[in-house]
């Protein structure tokens, strides 16, 4: 061991408590350098929040839990906030966050967010009336997965 680096008597990276014949432990003594790459790994991440407005029949449905996608078209303003530039793919969020109208005060809940996929067609009807009808397009329809209403 001569010439390694050691912190009490011990060399980088040996369990500083091997006591336990049962399980290892899990106190190990990291190098500055491994220590900063682990912080570095579980740095907080900002959560990714994608934020939509919708009127009331639509909200209704997806609060209750009922309707599990949201559907916008498939145009450049969509494709700018949805997708990603540099690689092509769609952007992963954590979150959809949706209002219901622009008033300061207006109500709002959250889902969690499982992915984005093209339809060409759309003809789904609810409980409360509401009826997502677009017909078939070629520049197909966008398509926001839902998760559990959070």
């Amino acid at each position: 061991m001569s010439g390694q680096s050691t912190i009490g008597g011990r060399p980088w990276g040996v369990p500083v408590n091997t006591t336990s014949p049962v399980r290892p432990a899990r106190n190990y003594v990291l190098s500055p350098i491994w220590r900063d790459a682990v912080k570095k790994s579980f740095a907080h991440k900002p959560v990714q929040v994608l934020r939509l407005v919708l009127k009331r029949k639509p909200f209704d449905v997806m609060r209750s839990g009922e309707k599990t996608e949201e559907f916008r078209d498939n145009t450049a303003y969509w494709r700018s906030r949805l997708l990603d530039e540099s690689t092509g793919r769609w952007r992963r969020f954590d979150y959809v966050e949706f209002y219901l109208g622009y008033h300061p005060t207006r109500a709002k809940f959250r889902a969690r967010f499982i992915g984005i996929t093209l339809i060409s067609t759309v003809d789904r009807k609810y409980s409360n009336g509401l009826h997502v009808d677009y017909p078939f397009k070629r520049r197909r329809y966008i398509q926001i997965h839902l998760g559990e209403v959070l």
